[in-house]
C-alpha cells in the first residue's frame, strides 16, 4: 500500500495514493514535490503510530488561509491548529516512515466519516 496525500484542493480527491522511493534523499525530494514545498515537518496524527508530513513553512506563504486543509488539520488534532496546504499521511516503522496498510487506511477513512 503507498502512502496517502491529502488534498487540501476541495476540486481534487481527498486522498491520492502515491508512492515515494525508500532512500532518504529520494524520499525527501518526492515529499517535497507532492506537497509543493521546500521543507517538511513531520507531526504526529490522532492515531498512534500514524504521521502527517507537512509543508514546515505552509502558513508563512501569502494567502495561507486559502489553502487549509480541513481533514489533515482534523487528524493532526490540535484544536488551535490547522494544516495548511497538501499533507501526506505515512506510519512509524522504527526511526523512520513507511507506507500505510489496508488496515491504517481504513481506520482512519471509518474515523473521518463518523
Amino acid at each position: 500500500m503507498p502512502y496517502l496525500k491529502i488534498n487540501h484542493d476541495k476540486s481534487k480527491p481527498t486522498f491520492e495514493e502515491i508512492d515515494l522511493p525508500e532512500e532518504s534523499k529520494g524520499f525527501l525530494e518526492a515529499c517535497y514535490k507532492a506537497i509543493g514545498c521546500d521543507c517538511i515537518e513531520v507531526v504526529p496524527s490522532r492515531f498512534m503510530g500514524l504521521y502527517l508530513i507537512i509543508d514546515e513553512s505552509g502558513k508563512l506563504k501569502d494567502g495561507w488561509s486559502d489553502r487549509i486543509n480541513p481533514v489533515a488539520s482534523k487528524l493532526f488534532g490540535v484544536w488551535c491548529d490547522n494544516i495548511v496546504g497538501d499533507a501526506i499521511l505515512a506510519k512509524a516503522s522504527g526511526s523512520d516512515l513507511a507506507p500505510l496498510n489496508p488496515s491504517d487506511v481504513e481506520r482512519v477513512t471509518l474515523w473521518l466519516n463518523k
